[in-house]
């Protein structure tokens, strides 16, 4: 057989298991960007919530040094809509509990689920509160 020959039978496109060894290459790729950016988004959305806890908790620390109780403020939500703000007062207004409780319509957080700050400053859980 002369190379002429040879040529003239074999082809030059791709196999069909190049193309599914591609295809699951660009899958694995696929999957590990959207798994990374998922992890960024709650993230963000995490930080959202815990911003807007504090400048919560700084009002109610204002409020409470001007009227030596602090205000009834009914629940507050985030500007995304990802987390409820809920407010607790306890013992006639002189203690609160604040809630950031994540909404159903967003990305689901299996790390901090419902974060909380007290009046006398805990946060709960912890490991939401430490740099990520």
């Amino acid at each position: 057989m002369s190379v002429h020959n040879y040529t003239k039978f074999h082809s030059r496109g791709f196999t069909l298991i190049e193309l599914m060894i591609a295809l699951v290459i660009a899958g694995v790729l696929a999957l590990i960007a959207y798994n990374t950016y998922t992890s960024y988004v709650m993230r963000a959305q995490r930080s959202t919530a815990k911003s807007k806890l504090l400048e919560v908790a700084q009002h109610m620390e204002r409020y409470y040094s001007a009227h030596n109780h602090y205000p009834a403020l009914s629940n507050q939500r985030t500007k995304n809509n990802h987390w409820i703000i809920s407010i607790n007062l306890k013992n006639s207004k002189q203690k609160y509990t604040l809630k950031a409780q994540k909404q159903k319509n967003g990305l689901t957080d299996n790390k901090c689920g419902t974060m909380k700050v007290k009046s006398n400053g805990r946060k709960k859980p912890k490991s939401c509160w430490h740099s990520q």
